[in-house]
């Protein structure tokens, strides 16, 4: 019951039509919170395109032991489902100053 648990849907769900996707996502919920899981409010939706981003830089880099190392040896990930594109890479700390807000 401590364990917190969460489940992100990607941009493809946003695809179905009229209430489909939100008919889904409050049968998980209503699934999950049978399990034995502390599930929080919000704990499912779909996930914005920078968290999918962001998440499959960081899976892909975890995979391949890079997270360690220098920025430099990170890899790019470019995801690319039903719905969206996403591209992620690691900019160093001088780049990412200069990079526009």
């Amino acid at each position: 019951a401590t364990t917190p648990v969460s489940l992100k849907a990607t941009a493809g769900l946003r695809l179905l039509p009229g209430d489909k996707a939100d008919n889904i996502l409050k049968a998980v919920e209503a699934l999950l919170r049978e399990q034995p899981f502390k599930l929080a409010p919000g704990g499912v939706a779909i996930m914005d395109g920078k968290d999918e981003g962001a998440f499959a830089w960081l899976t892909l880099n975890y995979l391949l032991g890079k997270l360690e190392g220098p920025v430099a040896d990170t890899v790019a990930a470019i995801d690319m489902g039903g719905g969206s594109i996403q591209e992620a890479f690691a900019l160093d700390d001088e780049a990412a100053k200069a990079a526009p807000k």
